[in-house]
């Protein structure tokens, strides 16, 4: 009776132990599976939070570009375009000078070729008689 007994301790004790063996499995496990989770929802935000700031990134260059170009087209505005103008406004005023120029001296050749054809004239009168 008292082997009986021994054994029966011995497979209470086999069973408590592999009890709290699969108890410690299970909880090794559920463990396991909380770290496992708890890391994967740290690379989540970690992928969110770089899509974030990515994103920002991406709106701070847009808005950078889009304010270069605005202060582009402002120069153009304000100062090339009245420099243009100007620059035309000259280059019509120069080129109407030369044009009158050139018919000042288109007109003085002519005179010049009339007075020297009625001197030629003239001549030619004056030798006749």
């Amino acid at each position: 009776m008292a082997e009986i007994m021994k054994q029966r301790n011995m497979q209470e004790q086999l069973r408590s132990e592999m009890m709290d063996a699969q108890e410690k499995m299970k909880h090794d496990k559920m463990q396991q599976l909380a770290e496992k989770y708890y890391y994967h929802d740290m690379i989540k935000q970690n992928e969110s939070k770089q899509a974030l700031k990515e994103m920002n990134y991406k709106n701070f260059y847009q808005h950078t570009a889009e304010a270069q170009k605005h202060a582009e087209d402002m120069h153009v505005n304000q100062v090339l375009s009245p420099q243009m103008k100007r620059k035309n406004d000259i280059d019509q005023f120069i080129d109407k000078g030369v044009k009158d120029e050139n018919e000042r001296k288109l007109r003085d050749e002519v005179n010049r070729l009339k007075n020297r054809y009625e001197q030629y004239q003239d001549m030619n009168r004056t030798l006749k008689v």
